[in-house]
């Protein structure tokens, strides 16, 4: 349990100004996939922002499932508006609406999605990424380049001669859990194996998208990698990736780089008495 009733939710949906998206999009798709005007008011500049975010990603979560637009918006822009009416100590991250339209269409129900929203976030290292811990977040990105050295070498150099940071594609993959890389079926299991197992699935998937598409990579210029990493070709199934990611297991490295990181965290606080 979230700990949040819904008479609570209520409350500060309450305080949120309903809007009409029909209209919107509308708008949307006559000014090119932007609503955003030139106003001095910086308060509407800010919310169409917002507004704007959420119009950006319909296309990949609603016309793919063919559902009710309007309500599939409304319910996005409620969840996480209160969202972070709630949880002032989090920063404004586009990243959550993609969350949020999977739970709307996983849950169907407003409230159960932002509860289940809330839980997620707010009880896993997810929580993090929307402090913009960067010392949390640049050890995590540190991890991922010794994993990314040992077990794809090529692509590593590759990277490396590229000049591309792995922090230009895994903060977002992790923030959102890969919500915007893999297919909706392929989503549902590795959040199923996220809940289960924590955070060491990240990595593994992270590696996998990687380790599928080595040959296509190695190819590629910056430009082109960025496309590929941003979305995951559809030719590969949920069947086909689960399988891949069951035979890329990173636990034992993870065990390892965890028990490492808490001695090192005993040594530092020894050092400082």
């Amino acid at each position: 349990s979230s700990g949040i009733n819904k008479k609570l939710y209520n409350k500060y949906k309450e305080s949120i100004k309903a809007i009409n998206f029909e209209d919107i999009i509308k708008e949307y798709d006559h000014n090119k996939n932007n609503i955003i005007k030139d106003d001095n008011n910086k308060d509407k500049k800010k919310f169409n922002q917002k507004v704007n975010d959420i119009l950006d990603l319909k296309d990949v979560f609603i016309i793919t499932y063919t559902i009710n637009p309007n309500r599939i918006l409304s319910s996005v822009y409620t969840i996480t508006q209160v969202f972070f009416l709630m949880r002032p100590d989090c920063k404004y991250n586009k990243s959550i609406i993609s969350l949020s339209y999977l739970f709307v269409l996983v849950f169907k129900d407003e409230y159960l999605s932002f509860c289940n929203l809330y839980n997620l976030i707010c009880s896993s290292s997810i929580l993090e990424y929307y402090h913009k811990n960067e010392k949390f977040i640049g050890s995590r990105i540190k991890f991922f380049d010794q994993l990314l050295k040992s077990k794809i070498p090529k692509i590593c150099k590759h990277f490396n001669n590229l000049d591309i940071s792995s922090e230009l594609f895994l903060v977002s993959w992790f923030e959102t859990i890969f919500s915007l890389a893999l297919d909706y079926n392929t989503l549902r299991r590795i959040f199923d194996l996220y809940l289960l197992n924590g955070e060491y699935i990240l990595f593994q998937v992270a590696i996998t998208i990687i380790k599928i598409q080595e040959d296509e990579l190695l190819n590629f210029t910056i430009s082109d990698i960025f496309k590929v990493l941003k979305k995951l070709p559809k030719e590969y199934k949920e069947d086909i990736f689960m399988e891949k990611l069951y035979s890329n297991d990173i636990y034992l490295e993870y065990d390892n780089w965890v028990k490492s990181q808490t001695i090192e965290s005993q040594i530092n606080k020894l050092s400082t008495l």
